[in-house]
């Protein structure tokens, strides 16, 4: 078709959303186990979940948000970045809520030059597993779409 591949996943209530496991500043791979849609099989809900893999070259948007949860003490950050093929970082997120009280957001996006078969991956970090729950799992999306050949 003429708008080419694309695919928009989320992690689902039943897994929760991204709690880091190696502790804080250390960034780990994000993944995801549901699919809103995905044209052109650029995600698996099970195997390498974090990744959203070109099945063409070209230039492709990835984007990212969710709504995090409440934190205990306002210090606490949590920042995320795209890497490709696991390495090269694109764009870097960061939020530090003004109060405990607050349900910050934290968004990304990003064109990125992509060869057929490279991936996105979103990795995160935060500053404390403290407030190791990092979202709302109903506001949570990892989308990329296909925009021109290169």
């Amino acid at each position: 078709g003429p708008g080419g591949p694309s695919v928009e996943v989320n992690r689902s209530v039943v897994a929760g959303f991204w709690s880091p496991a190696t502790g804080a500043l250390t960034e780990e791979a994000v993944g995801f186990d549901e699919e809103f849609f995905d044209y052109g099989a650029l995600h698996d809900n099970v195997t390498n979940n974090s990744r959203l893999t070109a099945p063409i070259g070209g230039i492709y948007a990835a984007y990212f948000s969710v709504q995090e949860s409440r934190r205990t003490a306002i210090g606490n950050r949590i920042y995320f970045r795209f890497r490709v093929n696991g390495v090269t970082s694109h764009i870097v997120g960061e939020n530090m809520p003004g109060s405990t009280d607050a349900f910050p957001s934290n968004n990304l996006i990003k064109q990125i030059d992509l060869n057929a078969n490279d991936y996105v991956e979103l990795f995160g970090a935060m500053t404390s597993t403290v407030d190791a729950v990092a979202g709302d799992t109903s506001n949570n999306v990892f989308g990329m779409y296909w925009i021109r050949a290169t």
